[in-house]
């Protein structure tokens, strides 16, 4: 609740006599405005900075004017100043409501100026000013001092008004000291310029202004060199090694403008200029790889664009060691290709920070916040990896942080161990898989689109309902892949075959057979997938039970023989075969009757075979004769020669 004091009182009812005589009501009401704005919310404000204090103030400058009787000073304080920064500075409804109180007060000095004009228009004297230090560094307050007096009236308030580069007016109130005013330039970039003037205000608001001041910033620090490192810090001989240097200038100084790396390997002194690398934040440059033994000795000069410079000492190294040097970190777990390490070092005061893999340099950072390494690990062997990231800071306080990254350049090891390749298949078949894999993620299993996927390593068996499909060629793919992203599969073709063979053309010959008649039946058996295994003819007769006949293939039929059999006899008989995959085809059972066989007429059978026999008895007997009196010929001669 902000008070507004006299906000309803008309002017006309106030009476000259009483506005001359009370100046303390407008001290009050000032008093009262002080009061209002420290007691308002940061709500008020328009920006996030509060000007509580600076209102506070420059309603006190008004108060001490009015003490002195300086109303006319006081009134254009109110209105030139205070209620312009509070139009600009601070939002409804507080802006409305001091706005108010403003305009109230206004009337009431407006009433005391009336009765009391004002005695005093001579403006304050400004006598001297002087500034330290005149040829102000980067890094440097400028204390500005001035003498300002008043000889009929106080001086009420004294400003120093300073701009950069023809920039931004801004505004210092200055604080008495003694007879002098003093304030504070705070520190400009280098190469600055800097103009500045004093204005003074006395009691009864006459202004006095300064002539115009300027100075230029200057720079005579040399550059800081905070980092130097060699990469490999040990070289070996047949090794470039790599100078990396952090040169820094504060902020506002005049900025690096070369850094030079002299070496010499003991003949003649060489210089190079420094690469800046963006991504390490560091001088770059490299010194070319020498015999062994060789001492190398080196230096490094770094120039600000003020001319300055900074000489590092003489640093040497003996070709043959390596260093390697740390950040906080974030790495996927697993890798197969490249690797993408997010790193977060954050230090008020870092030195430097590398990031190491297995104790192995990857990178540098030397600047606070979130970086991104991406590591390439093709040419490094599938194992465990611990990734270090180390920070320095200038204080040699040492943080670290850890974890573990596992390289897997080898894609599972998939085998489907049945079906085989090329074979044909039926009804619910066990299909065999095996997975090998230390990191294995997932498997699947694809028969045509029918998926099966899980997770796992070592002997799984996924039983397949073949009638779901076609009959028909099907591709089965095992798939395997691991955390890494490394990938393998494998793929069997099987036939799908749940069809029984087809039997057609069943014929027997002779279809009405006779007593002692074989018959000979034939038929045709077709398969269109895992092929014929065999083909059985069973049959009996009224009397017997069922016996089998194997049936072979021949001229494009299978055929056998059903033995003779009497006459009147009954004789059943069908067809059964299978497939290599035992699908089985039956035909219906078929039946024939035995007819009498025909009455028999001409030459007697049993006569023909008695002269059969008497003829082969005949032959016998003359052939054994003819032997033995040819064995009795040949004994007679062999006497003869005996006697002789």
């Amino acid at each position: 609740m902000f008070l507004i004091f006299m906000s309803i009182i008309p002017q006309t009812i106030i009476g000259v006599s009483t506005a001359c005589e009370d100046e303390d009501n407008v001290v009050s009401s000032l008093q009262q405005l002080k009061e209002d704005i420290l007691n308002i919310s940061k709500a008020a404000f328009k920006d996030s900075k509060c000007e509580k204090t600076v209102l506070y103030n420059k309603i006190d400058a008004v108060i001490k004017q009015v003490m002195a009787g300086a109303f006319k000073g006081s009134l254009n304080k109110l209105k030139n100043d205070i209620e312009k920064r509070i139009k600009r500075k601070i939002v409804n409804p507080w802006k409305e409501k001091l706005l108010d109180q403003i305009r109230q007060i206004i009337c009431l000095i407006k009433e005391l100026l009336w009765c009391h004009p004002p005695v005093d228009s001579e403006p304050p004297m400004i006598h001297e000013i002087l500034y330290y230090p005149d040829a102000p560094e980067y890094d440097d307050y400028v204390l500005v001092l001035a003498h300002v007096t008043d000889c009929k009236s106080e001086v009420a308030n004294v400003t120093l008004s300073y701009s950069v580069n023809s920039g931004k007016s801004i505004n210092l109130t200055m604080q008495k000291m003694d007879d002098l005013y003093a304030a504070k330039i705070p520190p400009q970039p280098y190469n600055a310029n800097v103009t500045f003037y004093i204005y003074a205000f006395d009691t009864a608001g006459n202004m006095a202004e300064s002539s115009t001041y300027f100075y230029i910033v200057s720079d005579s620090d040399p550059p800081v060199i905070s980092y130097i490192e060699r990469i490999p810090a040990n070289p070996n001989y047949n090794e470039t090694v790599f100078i990396y240097v952090n040169a820094t200038e504060p902020p506002l100084a005049s900025g690096i403008e070369k850094v030079i790396l002299s070496y010499s390997n003991g003949t003649r002194w060489i210089n190079r200029t420094m690469d800046f690398d963006f991504q390490k934040g560091l001088y770059v440059t490299e010194v070319p790889a020498f015999s062994y033994g060789t001492l190398v000795k080196y230096v490094i000069y770094v120039f600000d664009y003020a001319s300055n410079v900074a000489i590092t000492q003489v640093y040497s190294y003996r070709v043959d060691d390596r260093f390697l040097p740390v950040a906080t970190l974030d790495a996927p777990k697993y890798v197969s290709n490249t690797a993408t390490i997010t790193l977060y070092v954050y230090d008020d005061n870092l030195y430097f920070s590398k990031l190491t893999v297995n104790g192995k340099l990857l990178d540098y950072f030397n600047q606070s916040g979130a970086h991104q390494y991406v590591w390439n690990v093709t040419e490094w062997p599938d194992g465990a990896y611990l990734l270090r990231l180390d920070a320095y800071d200038a204080a040699g306080n040492h943080g670290w942080a850890e974890c573990q990254i596992i390289i897997d350049k080898t894609a599972p090891t998939v085998g489907i161990e049945w079906p085989q390749n090329q074979s044909y298949v039926r009804g619910l078949v066990s299909v065999k898989m095996i997975i090998e894999d230390s990191n294995i993620e997932k498997a699947e299993l694809t028969i045509d689109s029918v998926k099966y996927a899980w997770k796992g390593t070592g002997i799984f068996t996924y039983v397949w309902e073949t009638s779901e499909h076609d009959d028909g060629w099907h591709i089965l793919v095992l798939r395997a892949s691991d955390l890494a992203g490394n990938e393998n599969h494998i793929s069997v073709r099987v036939f799908v075959d749940n069809t029984a063979p087809s039997i057609s053309n069943l014929t027997w010959k002779p279809s009405e057979p006779l007593a002692g008649e074989n018959v000979n039946v034939s038929v045709q058996v077709l398969d269109y997938g895992s092929g014929i295994k065999n083909v059985t003819l069973w049959f009996r007769t009224d009397k017997d039970t069922w016996r089998p006949l194997n049936m072979t293939f021949e001229n494009g039929n299978w055929t056998c023989t059903i033995p003779e059999q009497e006459k009147g006899r009954i004789v059943l008989f069908y067809i059964e075969c299978y497939d290599n995959l035992g699908n089985c085809a039956k035909t219906m059972e078929q039946i024939y009757i035995v007819g009498a066989a025909p009455t028999q007429r001409g030459f007697p059978l049993s006569w023909l075979l008695l002269i059969i026999v008497a003829i082969g008895i005949s032959t016998a007997l003359t052939t054994y004769y003819y032997r033995l009196r040819k064995r009795k010929r040949a004994g007679k001669t062999l006497a003869l020669i005996s006697l002789k």
